[in-house]
């Protein structure tokens, strides 16, 4: 089988190196800086306001997927394989349609809730309209980190991570001495304004004529083949999926133990988010290679290596850091505000092992590589079932929370077991290896 031709200006595979750790030290900062922001807004709302803060936004990125119903979704592949084909202006282009309909959508839904919200002066109902204005600007940031992720420019997704996450930091930071409702609007304008600037300063230029000389015919062939399949539906529902127990866990702890042990498990849960952003930083860069090596070379044998030693440099990452956060715990260097937690060592296992398995994040990449949509669907409706299932075994018998947490492990370990074994099924192997 003869390979795909590869362009000339499709980007290389990000290697381990002084600038890859440049890179994810930059993007880890920004991730660090979100955090960050939601302290400051914490501390400077009072805590009724700050509940409201977090499911407005919490709200607004459900929203968010469904006023994209897949559209989005469906860059997360299309875009690499434009830039692998040479054609970044079509990618511009599909992008600007896409913002402009997920705007349409997103003000249709918003202008009734917000007109009746002042007319009547029922609050939720203003909170819902700007709930509707919040998911534009989510989903037009995940247009933008799919053009910057398929550009695969370290300089372009770091610069652009802290072009936006900055913006919004001063913004909300700012309008959070002044009530609710201004931060967040200014949530909703620092995205808005970054991805604005981003779009227009990195792939604002035209194209050089190399790039102009790609093939057209076969780009409008993709790009109607791409129109005429569900892939991004098949993505957005799985992805609506793997993401309901990151929704409910909080609340379901909360309902069957008690809120003393929802706040322990809120603590232990920032570890979970600390893996979560290691793993998606290394996805916003390795994850776009692997679609496109996959895209090239029929094989994908260069794109599975790809994958592999990236999941192995982001579990030593996270062993080394969570061997840290033991020492902490164990040598009793705990902080006294989080003694009142009661947080026991042990917990951290579950957690350790739970981090590790995040890694499942780069393997959804490698299944959407391989066109296997439909597989990543039925993954993770496994992976639902097996949280539901487990979480009512333990409201059932009345266990702790340390349970729940050896229950989390179990269920995204079938997880990782369904997609690997999705990603190396004999049966699977020759339709994977074409890509349309």
């Amino acid at each position: 089988m003869s390979l795909r031709p590869r362009s000339s200006d499709s980007p290389a595979p990000m290697q381990l190196g002084l600038g890859s750790m440049v890179f994810l030290g930059v993007m880890l900062g920004a991730s660090l800086l979100t955090l960050l922001r939601t302290v400051a807004v914490a501390y400077l709302l009072p805590a009724s306001q700050f509940g409201t803060y977090a499911i407005v936004l919490a709200t607004g990125a459900f929203l968010a997927t469904l006023i994209s119903f897949g559209a989005s979704e469906a860059t997360i592949k299309d875009f690499p394989r434009l830039i692998a084909d040479g054609d970044q202006k079509q990618m511009v282009r599909n992008a600007r349609s896409l913002v402009l309909k997920l705007a349409l959508r997103a003000i249709g839904c918003a202008v009734p809730f917000l007109v009746l919200g002042w007319i009547t002066e029922v609050v939720w109902l203003r909170l819902t309209g700007i709930a509707f204005l919040c998911a534009f600007a989510m989903a037009w940031t995940g247009v933008l980190a799919s053009m910057q992720r398929a550009a695969s420019s370290p300089k372009t997704l770091a610069s652009g991570t802290l072009l936006r996450t900055g913006a919004t930091f001063i913004l909300v930071v700012i309008a959070a001495t002044a009530g609710l409702e201004l931060v967040l609007i200014a949530e909703i304008a620092g995205s808005c304004i970054a991805c604005f600037i981003s779009e227009r300063l990195f792939f604002g230029q035209e194209q050089s004529a190399e790039n102009q000389s790609a093939p057209k015919s076969v780009n409008r062939e993709k790009a109607v083949a791409s129109k005429s399949n569900n892939d991004g539906l098949l993505i957005f529902l799985s992805f609506t999926l793997i993401g309901i127990p990151f929704y409910l866990d909080r609340l379901f702890i909360g309902a069957t133990m008690g809120m003393e042990e929802a706040g322990k498990y809120g603590i232990l849960a920032i570890f979970l988010t600390a893996a979560s952003l290691l793993v998606n930083t290394i996805a916003q860069r390795v994850g776009p290679d692997v679609i496109r090596l996959t895209h090239q070379n029929s094989d994908s044998k260069a794109a599975f290596s790809q994958m592999y030693q990236w999941i192995g440099i982001a579990s030593v990452f996270w062993l080394t850091f969570m061997a840290g956060v033991s020492s902490i715990f164990y040598m009793d260097w705990l902080p006294s505000a989080f003694k009142a937690y009661a947080i026991e060592p042990q917990y951290l296992v579950p957690i350790t092992l739970s981090g590790v398995l995040l890694n499942t994040g780069l393997m959804e990449f490698m299944l959407l590589a391989l066109n296997r949509e439909k597989a990543f669907l039925h993954c993770s409706m496994i992976f639902v079932l097996a949280v539901v299932f487990v979480s009512g075994l333990i409201s059932l018998l009345h266990w702790e929370l340390a349970a729940f947490l050896w229950a989390l492990v179990a269920a995204r370990a079938l997880y990782a077991a369904c997609l690997l074994y999705n990603l190396h099924s004999p049966a699977l192997s020759h339709k994977g290896s074409h890509n349309g």
